[in-house]
């Protein structure tokens, strides 16, 4: 189907809209939202390569990253600065396929048990009563779908730190400290995971518990490594084998220089 510049920039509106629920979007962020898309929309990209859907859930998730941003500061009101932050997490127009990278986001022969069904229900704050499919599928296997995918995008999520990680030469990666996600990792869930804005800090209080479970019963081994707990927070233990030998070797120096 093909679309105008301005259709394609009407649907990012409304799904930045319908991101950030119900704070609202000032003039100014609406404005600074067009600024950093409407160019990037070409005549080539609107009548033939518009990704639509795919890139659509992408500006959804920023617009509940932009709301979070908001609430942190106790703001019930999207501002311009807080869409202009988003400029090195804008999704691309066009959304190609990621290649398969064994052992990328699993866990072995399980799918990664969180979030729980319990915290799904909670996190994306509808009634369950509401869930019911049109294609006849009932409530509960619509939320079981849901969840899986939920456990899939945070499987991703943190194979995804972990492999930033290893590209640093790093062996391990702090994700919490004393129960609390870390800003930079709290950002990311709120772009990946479809959280309200309103419960944000009650559910990543309820997802890191469910992280702390997992990581003390071991049951979160990857290829990469491990989600371990470490002085009360969580860490990512990376394994030796995918980390470069000259990272641990540096490493292990630097442990004996102190001793």
């Amino acid at each position: 189907m093909s679309y105008t510049q301005e259709g394609v920039m009407a649907q990012i509106f409304v799904a930045f809209g319908q991101g950030t629920g119900v704070t609202r979007v000032s003039p100014d962020a609406a404005e600074a939202l067009r600024a950093l898309y409407f160019d990037a929309i070409t005549a080539d990209i609107a009548s033939t390569r518009w990704s639509g859907e795919a890139v659509l859930e992408r500006i959804r998730a920023l617009g509940r990253l932009a709301a979070f941003q908001a609430l942190q500061r106790g703001d019930t009101v999207v501002s311009a600065a807080d869409v202009q932050s988003l400029l090195e997490k804008k999704a691309p127009l066009e959304v190609e396929p990621n290649p398969v990278q064994p052992g990328r986001g699993t866990f072995g022969d399980a799918r990664f048990p969180v979030p729980s069904h319990e915290l799904t229900l909670f996190l994306v704050n509808v009634p369950l009563s509401e869930w019911a499919s049109e294609d006849g599928r009932s409530s509960e296997e619509v939320i079981n779908d849901v969840t899986r995918n939920l456990q899939g995008e945070l499987a991703d999520t943190l194979a995804d730190c972990a492999f930033s990680a290893i590209e640093r030469g790093d062996t391990e990666v702090e994700i919490s400290v004393d129960g609390r996600f870390g800003d930079s990792f709290a950002r990311e869930l709120m772009r990946t995971l479809p959280i309200d804005p309103y419960v944000a800090p009650e559910v990543l209080k309820r997802l890191h518990s469910e992280l702390i479970d997992i990581a003390r019963s071991r049951a979160a081994e990857a290829g990469w490594g491990r989600l371990a707990t470490k002085d009360g927070g969580l860490v990512i233990s990376l394994s030796l084998s995918a980390v470069p030998q000259s990272a641990v070797a540096q490493e292990d120096g630097a442990t004996a220089a102190m001793r």
